[in-house]
């Protein structure tokens, strides 16, 4: 992939991605279900490790611990197609120490993936809790996020429309249920 400008086209790049919201803008998501957040907020202390200075702003209270964007705006609504890639990427930016999250995807209709089961499917990112004041990549393997056990006819169903995954905090934090983050989200073949 390359971009174009008024001498041509640019060196090629080293990745293909599709931004679901970063820089202030929300390009592949619509909207969100839940969640304080302020998606052009310029008070994060160190850039985006994308080079941004605007980020989504996140705040958790104790009775609202999750954020649940939806996919749409300059997607088709509601599910996005995600075929092409391999991983969901979360930059976060965490303002206290000890946090952690969970991942709980779900196709339109607000209908939770399945897991063999038949519980609702649960991520949980590896390496532990975040630190403090830095930025912190999650790469989540979509080949493991999205996956759907419909019925015993098909088991663990890879799922390419993406709707839109709940982040929950899980409180560890020493703050508890208060904590502040800067979020950029995007999928990436790399």
């Amino acid at each position: 992939m390359s971009a174009v400008n008024g001498s041509g086209e640019g060196t090629l790049s080293s990745d293909s991605v599709v931004m679901y919201f970063a820089n202030g803008i929300r390009i592949g998501e619509e909207d969100r279900f839940n969640g304080t957040i302020s998606y052009a907020d310029t008070t994060a202390p160190t850039a985006s490790p994308l080079g941004f200075g605007t980020n989504a702003k996140w705040s958790v209270t104790p009775g609202n611990t999750i954020m649940n964007p939806y996919s749409g705006m300059g997607a088709v609504d509601q599910n996005l197609n995600i075929r092409g890639f391999n991983y969901l990427v979360l930059n976060i930016y965490s303002a206290q120490s000890g946090s952690s999250f969970h991942f709980s995807p779900e196709v339109s209709g607000d209908q939770p993936l399945l897991t063999g089961s038949l519980a609702s499917a649960t991520y949980t990112p590896g390496g532990g809790a975040l630190p403090a004041n830095q930025w912190t990549t999650l790469r989540v393997p979509l080949s493991q996020l999205m996956i759907d056990q419909l019925d015993s006819t098909y088991p663990n169903a890879p799922q390419y429309a993406f709707y839109k995954v709940t982040l929950g905090s899980d409180c560890a934090g020493p703050n508890g249920c208060n904590e502040t983050f800067w979020v950029e989200w995007y999928f990436s073949v790399h």
